[in-house]
């Protein structure tokens, strides 16, 4: 019995050491699409399955071919299939295409009565599986050495059959799976419904240097068809990647997608006076202004506001110095020569920015430990994962920093500590909880997080506070204009402290059942309380 082997992909990678073997072989070789073309242009004889044109006029082929698939069997099995002659002689079948791209190409035709390639393919590849023991199915160019080394030997390993069956299923699992993601998330019936069965596809996108330590293996999982912010990193300058690296540079651009994508569209926010008055709070837009984020180990150790790159990142420097080294630096605006002449003379592990100007680009070159990673889109995951020991939790991600401002207090924030309160907020939102926020100028000036009660994260950030005022005094004498919290918090020590060495105003979730004697205490320092009704633990 003459062997067959159907050839048709789309990554086309290795095909031709593959063709040459089994042409040589004695094998009969099928073909159609890309795949005849380079088989042709190279001599290597090949006849055209019309099964794999899959127009209305072959669908009788293609089910014919998938037929054959099935029925093929080895002379040593024992398998009872009928009807064994020549014609059911497919023993190896190599087919490939990306599965993410393929089903959002095919959504467009669901209901239109014309059968779609992609979905031919998967059929194929569905019963080549069924028949693993005697069919041969081939996804990944990566597998074609091996498979050369057991042909040649005659004996192909079940476990390698397996695995090959595996590795194929998981293909068409992709398929199905971004097909189901495409169809969902445009649905209305769909929209807050939890389904039975968690299903994401993930394509490989890049094997990482090491894990998160030197001993570890990494390797970054691309999902849907456009891969979000992800796909928008480009690095164009400096050391590979590792676990860390990547982890900080989205963390940290996360970040600053996060502030802009809030006070875009919270220009103004509902408020009610102590006396039940309502009025509307404004924020001064964003417009002109540029933000940069410091981040280590997906903490933030330093941001600032600013109109322009030199100014934001002075002020991101103020708050923790000694954190630079092996730190990742987000900024929101292009990097050019004078401020990479700037950024130049510290240990940043990563850049990461829009962009980098050419003088830019030569002046941090300098600086070999320096990462440059250009981000050209926007961070919008809608839900947040968390990988458990078989299994995982999901929900969806909260993006407004608040619905409301209930000002409890006698004294309103003017319209600068509104800003700061803002901006405050949006990184407390990102910070591990219990998370306080201290802001002064538009910079981060404390910061803590991963406390385990409130308390411990208020001592800890009116430490923090106090420690960069020692460093960069202020010429009024104010620690911090605002403190920003992620929850509730109640009148203590530490925030006492806090309001005698300046601080106007406080935001927070609000509900302690102390609530009334913190505002008693803010009245009486004339310093403003803002509650928002909105948590956001994060952990």
């Amino acid at each position: 019995m003459v062997k067959k082997a159907i050839l048709f992909c789309e990554n086309n990678d290795n095909i031709l050491e593959l063709a040459n073997f089994l042409y040589k072989a004695g094998w009969e070789i099928y073909s159609n699409g890309t795949t005849a073309e380079i088989l042709k242009e190279n001599n290597i004889a090949f006849k055209i399955e019309h099964a794999l044109d899959t127009t209305p006029r072959n669908i009788v082929e293609s089910g014919l071919l998938v037929q054959k698939i099935l029925r093929t069997k080895l002379a040593s099995s024992d398998q009872p299939f009928e009807n064994v002659d020549d014609e059911n002689n497919v023993f190896l079948v190599c087919v490939n295409f990306d599965p993410l791209v393929a089903a959002f190409e095919t959504i467009p035709k669901i209901g239109r009565g014309s059968p779609a390639l992609t979905s031919f393919r998967t059929t194929m590849i569905r019963n080549c599986c069924t028949n693993f023991q005697n069919v041969l199915i081939l996804t990944d160019p990566i597998d074609y050495t091996e498979t050369l080394i057991e042909l040649r030997t005659d004996d192909v390993q079940t476990t390698f059959r397996m695995y090959l069956a595996g590795k194929a299923l998981s293909l068409v699992s992709a398929f199905d799976s971004a097909n189901a993601q495409a169809i969902l998330s445009n649905n209305p019936f769909a929209v807050d419904q939890n389904m039975s069965f968690m299903t994401m596809a993930y394509k490989k996108k890049m094997e990482l240097h090491h894990g998160a330590n030197s001993n570890q293996k990494a390797v970054i999982y691309q999902a849907g068809s456009d891969g979000g912010s992800l796909s928008g990193f480009k690095k164009i300058q400096g050391r590979e990647l590792t676990h860390k690296i990547v982890a900080d540079t989205s963390f940290a651009w996360e970040q600053v997608c996060s502030l802009y994508a809030n006070l875009k569209t919270l220009s103004a926010v509902k408020s009610e006076n102590c006396d039940g008055y309502a009025y509307t709070t404004q924020f001064t837009p964003l417009t002109g202004t540029v933000y940069t984020v410091m981040v280590k180990y997906r903490l933030v150790v330093g941001a600032g506001l600013d109109t322009n790159v030199v100014s934001s990142f002075q002020k991101t420097l103020s708050y923790d110095l000694d954190s630079t080294t092996h730190s990742t630096l987000a900024c929101s605006a292009v990097i050019d020569g004078v401020s990479a002449s700037q950024m130049v003379k510290y240990e940043f592990s990563t850049i990461v920015a829009p962009g980098f100007t050419e003088e830019a680009k030569t002046i941090l070159s300098e600086n070999r430990g320096i990462r440059l990673i250009t981000a050209n889109r926007p961070s919008e995951c809608p839900i947040s994962v968390l990988i458990l020991d078989g299994g995982c939790i999901i929900q969806n991600t909260y993006r407004q920093l608040f619905d409301k401002w209930i000002v409890p207090t006698k004294a309103r924030p003017d319209q600068k500590l509104c800003d700061e309160m803002a901006f405050g907020m949006c990184i407390a939102k990102h910070a591990y909880s219990y998370a306080n926020v201290c802001i002064k100028d538009n910079a981060v000036v404390g910061i803590s997080s991963c406390q385990s009660s409130r308390f411990k994260s208020l001592g800890s950030v009116s430490f923090e506070a106090k420690q960069t005022f020692k460093m960069h005094p202020t010429d009024d004498g104010v620690i911090a204009d605002v403190l920003c919290c992620d929850s509730m918090i109640e009148l203590c020590e530490p925030v006492k402290e806090m309001i005698d060495l300046g601080v106007k105003a406080i935001i927070q979730t609000g509900g302690h059942p102390n609530d009334q004697e913190f505002i008693d205490y803010c009245d009486a320092h004339n310093v403003a309380m803002i509650f928002t009704g909105v948590t956001h633990t994060n952990y």
